[in-house]
């Protein structure tokens, strides 16, 4: 008799489990042995080292005089004699006095007057867009200076061609 209820212990706790809602129930190391938490290989020995590293060649195009860059290293020695001339002109000028004059040249810009000249060049030429090129022929402002006037004004400035091409830069008004 004993037999028969301990069998039958176990097929009610078989029919429990299959019919229950939570599944059966299994002690908590139990998932442990069928899953691995972590692993740790070591690929060291199959990595060849490269030789050099694949490179990608540059397509470069030859710039004309006008769009070339003017950076270069400039001699220390020649700049010194240079700013010793500047102040050779002017004797009477202190170096307070030289720095105070150049600030007011700085701070003499009249960024109104340049976003002025490029409204009436944009109703002049009676376009909504125009490239910054023609735009600074038409207008005869020094780039940076209209550049400063496009940045601080309500313009809107789009790139139509490659990062350093000047020509493909468009200029128009924000409200168009």
């Amino acid at each position: 008799m004993g037999v028969f209820q301990e069998r039958s212990v176990l097929a009610f706790e078989e029919l429990e489990a299959t019919a229950s809602e939570d599944g059966p129930l299994m002690p908590e190391d139990a998932f442990d042995r069928y899953v691995r938490q972590t692993m740790e290989i070591d690929l060291e020995g199959f990595i060849e080292p490269l030789e050099s590293l694949p490179r990608r060649t540059v397509e470069r195009r030859s710039l004309s005089a006008e769009q070339s860059s003017v950076v270069g290293e400039i001699d220390q020695a020649a700049l010194l004699q240079a700013l010793d001339e500047q102040m050779n002109q002017y004797p009477g000028l202190t170096e307070a006095e030289a720095f105070n004059q150049a600030m007011e040249i700085a701070h003499d810009e009249d960024v109104s007057a340049w976003v002025g000249a490029i409204d009436q060049c944009l109703q002049d030429q009676q376009v909504s867009t125009i490239p910054l090129i023609r735009l600074q022929q038409a207008t005869d402002v020094p780039l940076v200076q209209l550049w400063l006037a496009l940045l601080l004004g309500e313009y809107r400035l789009e790139q139509r061609g490659e990062f350093y091409e000047n020509e493909q830069l468009w200029v128009s008004a924000s409200g168009i």
